[in-house]
């Protein structure tokens, strides 16, 4: 699996769940341990539960992502984060 085919990690108890297109795959890593390994090829902590990979974002609500169909949460704690991101693009 290559990091640029996953559109985002949702943690999972002691496991996270990944995600692309079109699979979900189960890994047996904390998701801050994912995001340690990935934070460098533009993934980005959106929520406590969700990492996304910046670069395949399509769209932003007030509340969310959407990357290839997938809707994910944005937390009030994290969203100025991503706001300021954007706009240093």
């Amino acid at each position: 699996l290559m990091s640029d085919q996953i559109l985002y990690a949702e943690a999972f108890d002691n496991y996270t769940n990944v995600y692309t297109e079109h699979n979900k795959y189960i890994i047996s890593h904390t998701l801050k341990s994912v995001e340690e390994k990935l934070q460098h090829l533009g993934f980005f902590r959106i929520h406590r539960s969700f990492l996304i990979n910046f670069n395949a974002i399509d769209s932003i609500s007030e509340n969310y992502v959407f990357l290839k169909g997938h809707k994910v949460q944005v937390s009030k704690s994290y969203r100025k984060e991503l706001m300021d991101r954007l706009t240093l693009i």
